[in-house]
């Protein structure tokens, strides 16, 4: 029987499109670990074998990017923002009690991926606007993006974001105050 590590190379020689994405599902349902795969990457250095380019670029990328994508859909958007050119976001970055799905810290902007799970019933938009107004309060700039608009008005999308993250605070650094959420 495979390993995930093993399961997670495999893919990654044979898929490395959908490599990135299993990657983060292992680490969030916490069927592997970053150390483990990093041990795991260099136990298998020496053999040559397919894929493991590949993943030790997606570890790398999980190292830099503070921590795993937790959806379909922030996969999407993180290539995305890779294919039109932004920079690397910061990944489940916290402020008080939240997590920021793809932050620029520094800018003091944060992209949502929004998902029909999470993200639809009245008391979902509820939560979300209480959320963004406090998070706003504080000057971070919170855009949503929704699987609809990725795929039906990616220009427009684009044009949106670089709106958004080109009027925040360039290179400003900010002392983020421990602030608590709203429920």
């Amino acid at each position: 029987m495979a390993t995930v590590e093993q399961t997670l190379l495999g893919l990654a020689d044979v898929a490395p499109r959908k490599a990135e994405g299993a990657v983060n599902s292992a680490l969030v349902k916490r069927l592997t670990a970053l150390p483990r795969l990093v041990q795991f990457a260099g136990r298998h250095s020496a053999r040559g074998r397919g894929g493991l380019v590949v993943l030790r670029g997606l570890i790398e990328e999980q190292v830099r990017a503070g921590g795993a994508t937790e959806s379909w859909l922030e996969d999407q958007v993180v290539e995305f923002l890779r294919q039109r050119g932004f920079p690397p976001p910061v990944r489940q970055y916290r402020v008080g009690r939240w997590r920021l799905d793809l932050a620029w810290p520094e800018r003091m902007v944060n992209f949502e991926a929004d998902g029909r799970l999470w993200h639809t019933s009245p008391s979902d938009r509820r939560r979300d606007v209480a959320r963004d107004a406090a998070l706003g309060g504080i000057g971070f700039r919170i855009e949503r993006i929704g699987w609809l608009e990725l795929n039906e008005d990616p220009d427009g999308l684009e044009a949106r974001l670089w709106r958004c993250y080109g009027n925040s605070r360039r290179g400003r650094q900010v002392k983020l105050p421990n602030i608590k959420a709203a429920a």
